[in-house]
């Protein structure tokens, strides 16, 4: 077993210092990515009134920006998600 105890020090630290909401998502990142392991990180928003997803934080802007919002489709994918 992978021992995450500097990984979830290194996020305490880093969330107690966060002032915005992107240096939280960094310090979620960071955990993630030390812990589990991850390629792409992103944080996606839904606004069920509206029926669209947004993009609220990515750690690969340059090809999965958080401008923009897509449409919210009622499948087997959104009800797994």
């Amino acid at each position: 077993m992978t021992d995450t105890t500097k990984a979830l020090a290194d996020f305490t630290t880093a969330l107690a210092a966060a002032t915005t909401e992107e240096a939280a998502f960094d310090a979620l990142c960071a955990l993630t990515k030390a812990t589990v392991g991850a390629k792409l990180f992103t944080v996606m928003t839904s606004d069920t009134d509206a029926m669209v997803a947004r993009r609220a934080y990515t750690d690969d802007a340059a090809n999965y920006p958080t401008s923009g919002e897509k449409p919210i489709e009622l499948n087997r994918w959104f009800d797994q998600v």
